[in-house]
């Protein structure tokens, strides 16, 4: 089953993306949607909703987390599940650990080049 995550920052619509993921297959009752002030308690009730073989749909890698270690333990979370994250921009599934580290680590390496990572 396809599960669905949208993520917005303060003043942004959820729409684009949840158009995102509905059309990467994810039915709408399956989209959990939260505003970047929350905790990111749906999320993880969306989490813990996962079956093995289940798939949870982000638009991009930033709408699970902006904080890269938070991100990696999501991710992981998500793996333990026997589950597969697909973050649609770069079209990258995750399935691994090892995984993880090929989908965070180009953003850490461009962030410290941009002068960024602190």
């Amino acid at each position: 089953m396809k599960h669905g995550y949208a993520r917005i920052s303060k003043k942004q619509s959820f729409d684009k993306q949840i158009d995102i993921l509905v059309s990467e297959g994810v039915r709408a009752e399956n989209i959990s949607k939260e505003a970047s002030t929350k905790s990111g308690t749906q999320l993880t009730k969306r989490i813990d909703k996962l079956q093995k073989g289940d798939t949870l749909v982000v638009a991009a890698l930033d709408r699970l987390s902006r904080d890269y270690k938070k991100t990696e333990e999501l991710l992981k979370a998500i793996i333990k599940k026997e589950a597969t994250a697909f973050i649609v921009k770069g079209n990258k599934e995750i399935k691994s650990e090892s995984d993880i580290l090929s989908v965070i680590l180009p953003d850490v390496l461009c962030e410290m080049h941009d002068g960024k990572a602190y």
